[in-house]
């Protein structure tokens, strides 16, 4: 690995160095965070604007070609480490690797993944040094790993959306948030847990907040509160207000409107942290026999489709489809970021699905038979899921959470399905190859295209 290091360091001092300052919970070490999918921004207006391309703590990962073998190929990009990101946590985010993967930073690994299509992030402050850094991934050329080997090809460029991003170690880790009507359905409820986090050896103070704007731009709340948080933990700062006029503001596929919710923090005097998201008003919840949607019975009219590779075509698809009565959208695996918002524009609903996409035995209930009834591989099955549900759980246009594509059954699939259900969330489990067994709380309707 020293090589590699030795390597790409040569190659970036010709070639592709990166200046970044030229660009505009505790994890543990190696450790990757299961959490909601965060950018923070440094100012209003590029969060506003989801505007990456000016913000100070963000670079585009788009690594190079190192060295290739019959089973690996190396690929690696340099981190220069600017004054400005000095005592802050530094994340890298990835997606759309073509292969099983593991991360090295500065020689050392930081983290291996067989997930190819669940956006994952490795937290690589603990090996990241003043100066230039050697970010290097060795990438299996076997194709598809197991888990997801019944997936066609992947279409996208090797690393595609992938990043380096940092957050002031007093900052937003996580959030959960819940925007529905009251019994009444005369006024709305926004419950927001906002999960502030201190990687500092010692207990830091500091001001989270956020503020709500209503569809027609109007501010219809704001609040900001002060946390004292101890070194290296996590501590939650809990909002629930009232938020009246929003009858008028119901999203549905018809009339899809859209709050805003930007939440900050702030230290001393100066705003740290601005992060973004859009929230749809009304609620999913399953009785059991029915899916309800604002108390109504809600009838699936589905596709299945997943994101193409550019923005503006995956819009157009997605209008296409609801044009010819689709209300529903079916995804193989967690989707990229703006897949999601594109929904909620749109008027979409989503089943969102963990990336478990193997037919190999799928037939056979003997152990070991099918991946899904092999008890070595629990961890990896609960893992899928847990990341698809905390990256996603606070997107409402997700109507239910779907274990996997058609993998069998069995012991690990069953663990997966428990430690969903134990999350509380009142939106339906589904799993179409559960055959009639307690891990699936509703069938799906089949697709209309």
């Amino acid at each position: 690995m020293k090589m590699k290091r030795l390597t790409i360091l040569a190659i970036a001092a010709t070639f592709f160095a990166i200046d970044l300052a030229a660009q505009t919970s505790h994890v543990s070490r190696g450790a990757a965070p299961a959490r909601s999918e965060i950018m923070s921004f440094d100012t209003r207006r590029n969060a506003n604007d989801d505007n990456r391309t000016n913000v100070q703590q963000y670079v585009t990962f788009a690594p190079v070609a190192l060295t290739s073998t019959a089973t690996v190929q190396s690929v690696g990009q340099v981190l220069e480490v600017p004054q400005i990101w000095n005592n802050r946590d530094m994340y890298l985010h990835i997606e759309n690797p073509h292969g099983a993967y593991s991360v090295y930073v500065n020689d050392s690994l930081v983290g291996r993944s067989t997930d190819t299509r669940t956006p994952t992030e490795f937290y690589i402050s603990p090996y990241v040094n003043h100066g230039r850094n050697a970010i290097v991934i060795d990438v299996e050329t076997s194709g598809e790993p197991l888990l997801s080997s019944s997936l066609a090809a992947n279409p996208r460029a090797q690393f595609e959306n992938s990043y380096i991003y940092s957050q002031p170690k007093l900052r937003i880790y996580d959030y959960d948030v819940r925007f529905e009507p009251d019994s009444t359905r005369t006024f709305g409820w926004l419950e927001l847990d906002i999960i502030a986090g201190n990687s500092h050896n010692y207990t830091e103070t500091m001001e989270v907040g956020y503020d709500l704007t209503d569809p027609a731009g109007k501010l219809q709340d704001y609040n900001m509160r002060e946390c004292s948080i101890e070194g290296h933990s996590v501590d939650t700062v809990h909002f629930r207000m009232p938020i009246y006029k929003t009858n008028q503001w119901l999203w549905s596929q018809r009339t899809p409107h859209l709050y805003k919710l930007t939440m900050y923090s702030k230290l001393g005097q100066m705003m740290t942290d601005y992060i973004p998201i859009r929230l749809c008003f009304g609620d999913t919840r399953f009785d059991g026999e029915r899916l309800l949607r604002n108390g109504k019975e809600f009838k699936i009219k589905a596709a299945r489709y997943n994101a193409e590779k550019s923005r503006t075509q995956t819009l157009k698809d997605l209008r296409a489809l609801k044009s010819r009565g689709v209300n529903t959208i079916y995804v193989d695996y967690p989707q990229v970021y703006w897949f999601y918002d594109q929904c909620e524009q749109v008027g979409l609903f989503v089943v969102d699905q963990a990336n478990l996409n193997v037919e190999r035995g799928r037939n056979d209930r003997t152990i070991g038979g099918t991946p899904s009834n092999d008890p070595t591989l629990v961890d990896e099955y609960v893992d899928r899921v847990r990341r698809m549900y905390r990256r996603n759980r606070n997107r409402t246009c997700i109507i239910a959470w779907s274990l996997g594509g058609n993998s069998g059954n069995g012991y690990a699939m069953y663990k997966a399905y428990q430690w969903l259900k134990a999350q509380g969330d009142e939106r339906p489990i589904v799993y179409r190859d559960a055959d009639g067994e307690w891990n699936s709380d509703w069938q799906l309707p089949a697709t209309i295209e």
